[in-house]
């Protein structure tokens, strides 16, 4: 009798990041993006670096240049140097022009802002996946919110245009439902919507200067 082959170890993607609630919405849109592969999220450089030493380099490495056991200045290079030759593609919320031109001129494969929202931030982890990375910094903070509402209500109003339930979005976003719903009647008030099917409507006619 011959011996079975051995199994076949699923591609890893890496996520460096100490925020719980952005590591964890960030890995779910990876793992629906990319359901064969496996996410593993690590909170510090020493544990990702331990990581990469059991199971060798990932495919790709999503990185917070802001972690507790690494300078900001240092962990780019280190990481480079570390998970090679997977390509790095930065998570920064940090995002002012400099910040970001520098990090690619150091070796970034891609630069992801995490001040966008819901849909643009699937839009740009779905190209640095798919081997485009870009530096994707369009995001709401600095700037106006698009059809006069806040940040985050705008955040919760793109998940609402996408079919999402006050529950569905509260996890999306690390909210507590509650807040979710005081938001969405907001929103209501500041569209002057009575459902939500009205408040998409006024909010997509408003975005396209109807």
């Amino acid at each position: 009798m011959e011996p079975a082959p051995p199994a076949m170890t699923a591609p890893t993607i890496l996520l460096v990041d100490d925020h719980p609630l952005f590591a964890s919405a960030v890995a779910d849109i990876v793992a629906s993006l990319y359901p064969q592969h496996r996410v593993v999220v690590c909170d510090s450089f020493g544990t990702a670096c331990a990581q990469v030493q059991r199971e060798g380099p990932p495919q790709i490495v999503f990185l917070d240049l802001t972690l507790p056991d690494s300078p900001a200045s240092h962990s780019l290079r280190r990481a480079r140097e570390a998970f090679a030759p997977a390509p790095v593609v930065i998570l920064s919320a940090h995002d002012d022009p400099a910040r970001v031109r520098q990090a690619l001129a150091s070796g970034a494969a891609g630069f992801i802002s995490k001040s966008l929202r819901p849909a643009e931030m699937t839009a740009a982890i779905a190209a640095a996946l798919g081997g485009q990375p870009q530096a994707s910094t369009g995001g709401l903070a600095g700037g106006p919110a698009p059809a006069g509402l806040s940040p985050r209500q705008a955040e919760v109003m793109e998940l609402m245009a996408a079919g999402q339930t006050n529950k569905e979005i509260a996890r999306s976003l690390g909210m507590a439902p509650g807040t979710v719903k005081v938001h969405v009647r907001d929103i209501f008030s500041r569209l002057g919507a009575t459902t939500r099917t009205e408040a998409v409507a006024l909010y997509q006619a408003r975005l396209n200067g109807d």
